[in-house]
């Protein structure tokens, strides 16, 4: 059996390397004695002077057959790029160790397993798992129990997650951290990324003409659309949106950028969306991650499914972009998103920083979004999903609202002219102010 997941846990890297390498807790006795009663369990660590370590540990296969396994466990540390961490925490069969070995055999079969854990830095608090493994019990069993088997690595995920779970603004803030002081630095777009990038910026600067006021349903957001084409179906159709963030650019950018964040997913689910996922390819480019997600659409229609690439790139010292284009990458929903339509998007995010207002950044944000639905859809559903596609710059500026800042530095300025600055009136002034008085 072939098995493994990733999952986001808000916890140092270093301390998930303990809680995976370090077998020989009271939780985990406990843990054994609860699930796998009196079967053996013995840790032998620091094997040879080594950071290796054995485990010779009986589980529970079914009420009647028990499987012994023995493994010996060690880990490394790895370095990655811009100044990034990572862990391998690996395990395989016991027989492929050529030292001294843990001694003592059950009378029950043995089984065997196989397997690593990736612990990536992802923040100073926050880190990605990657858990891969191989099970052979040495016994036949039905697609279901397999299925079972498969699904235990889940339950581990869960638990990790649960285990660890921080408050959820607060881990998107120390994760855009990381990503904002890498924009500030800059990256060089490789020749296929810079060749996106100069695509698509002609793409939408050869969409000059038909475009059309739109009522935002987001205060502080102008919205206009250009639909390509005059029936009551349509295919395609661009959305354009500009407004104003109380952050930096880098903040904005990297706000945009993190698609799964947790916020964007809380978003994501309150809107009825079926899915969305960030896919990993190893360690991949820095300033590139893909994405996954299956939108609504009303019955009788059917929810459209988007790949898409997002790459930054430091445009200017004060703007940052995001390029967003299809990727044709295939994804298995394990048939649990019913028949899906394939649809196609590409984007521009621009934010641009802009004067402050008092101690407060402040940075124009705008959108230029292209939308294939996949086949003709009537223009009122057109008309519906493009401002809802745009409005990812309203939860931008709600992200980072600080009205009540602004206008208390306002009223903080206007406090000081009161207290230091000699009061002068002109004429019109005087004689308002002097009926005022006679009024009172």
């Amino acid at each position: 059996v072939w098995a493994g997941y990733g999952v986001t846990v808000d916890k140092a890297a270093e301390i998930l390397v303990a809680e995976m390498f370090e077998l020989e807790t009271y939780e985990r006795q406990r843990k054994h004695e609860k699930e796998e009663g009196n079967l053996v369990r013995t840790i032998r660590k620091n094997v040879d002077g080594s950071r290796g370590m054995q485990q010779h540990i009986g589980i529970k296969v079914s009420a009647l057959d028990n499987r012994l396994f023995e493994n010996w466990y060690s880990w490394k540390e790895n370095k990655l790029s811009y100044g990034r961490k990572a862990y391998m925490v690996g395990f395989v069969p016991l027989s492929e160790f050529s030292g001294e070995k843990c001694e003592g055999k059950e009378n029950y079969k043995s089984g065997e397993t196989t397997g690593i854990y990736i612990i990536e830095e992802v923040a100073k608090n926050v880190c990605r798992v990657t858990r891969i493994q191989t099970v052979d019990l040495n016994m036949y069993l039905p697609a279901k129990a397999l299925e079972i088997l498969a699904g235990t690595q889940l339950v581990e995920a869960n638990m990790l997650q649960e285990k660890f779970r921080r408050n959820a603004k607060k881990v998107d803030e120390e994760v855009r951290g990381v990503l904002v002081e890498r924009m500030k630095q800059g990256v060089k777009l490789d020749e296929e990324q810079e060749k996106l990038f100069h695509e698509l910026e002609k793409f939408f600067a050869k969409e000059k003409e038909g475009w059309e006021k739109l009522k935002s349903p987001d205060e502080g957001v102008e919205m206009e659309i250009n639909k390509k084409g005059k029936d009551k179906k349509l295919r395609v159709a661009l959305g354009r949106a500009k407004g104003t963030a109380d952050c930096t650019a880098e903040e904005a950018a990297a706000w945009y950028f993190e698609y799964c964040s947790r916020e964007r997913m809380a978003i994501d689910r309150e809107e009825g969306n079926p899915a969305r996922l960030e896919i990993r390819k190893g360690e991949g480019r820095i300033n590139e991650k893909l994405f996954a997600v299956v939108k609504k659409f009303p019955f009788p229609l059917n929810n459209r499914e988007f790949v898409i690439r997002h790459i930054w790139s430091k445009m200017k010292d004060k703007t940052v972009a995001i390029a967003v284009v299809p990727a044709v990458d295939k994804v298995d929903w394990s048939g649990g998103m019913g028949k899906l339509t394939k649809g196609q998007t590409k984007a521009i995010f621009t934010a641009t920083n802009v004067e402050s207002k008092g101690e407060i950044p402040q940075c124009k944000i705008e959108l230029l979004q292209y939308l294939d639905a996949g086949v003709h859809l009537p223009a009122q559903i057109v008309n519906k999903k493009i401002p809802l596609t745009l409005s990812v710059l309203k939860e931008i500026t709600d992200s980072f609202k600080r009205d009540d800042d602004i206008d208390r530095n306002e009223l903080t300025k206007f406090i000081h002219i009161i207290k230091t600055e000699e009061q002068e009136y002109d004429d019109e002034e005087k004689r308002a102010i002097k009926e005022g008085k006679e009024f009172y």
